[in-house]
């Protein structure tokens, strides 16, 4: 007997997404913060990224020190001469971007994620996994804790 997927009750979303690093455009790097608004149909220009990349992974996370709420991190990316390592955090309620350590591993096309900091780190920490780096195929995962401001 054939059964249906079990059905999922629908919830209207209430918050905003997020989207950085849009993809390259006839060979031009876009650094544009656009946001979705509640209903999905209504986007809004936020301040551009400090550096404009392509293939970027991001996650929802803590701010970092000294600053309140969820901030989107933005990490590496293809940059005009090649990999970056770059991070940085955009904090919605002060509507700025923050520079923060690079990864050790500079890539693009990788997966990010935030979640609990493995066993002996406390807090959230913001993961970085696989991608491209300048020497190939990466498996590195590394993971950035806690998200402290960069000094320059």
């Amino acid at each position: 007997m054939r059964t249906s997927p079990p059905t999922r009750s629908r919830r209207r979303w209430r918050g905003r997404l997020a989207v950085a690093g849009v993809l390259a455009v006839a060979a031009l790097l876009s650094a544009t913060l656009p946001a979705a608004a509640n209903n999905g149909t209504i986007w809004t220009t936020l301040p551009s990224m400090p550096a404009a990349r392509s293939d970027v992974a991001s996650a929802a996370a803590t701010c970092p020190p000294g600053q309140g709420g969820t901030c989107v991190y933005a990490l590496g990316g293809l940059a005009a001469v090649g990999t970056s390592g770059h991070v940085y955090s955009y904090n919605p309620a002060s509507n700025i971007w923050t520079a923060l350590p690079s990864m050790p591993t500079p890539r693009a096309g990788f997966g990010a994620a935030s979640m609990r900091c493995p066993p002996g780190i406390d807090g959230t920490c913001v993961y970085a996994s696989g991608g491209y780096a300048d020497t190939g195929v990466s498996a590195t995962l590394e993971a950035l804790d806690p998200p402290i401001p960069s000094q320059g």
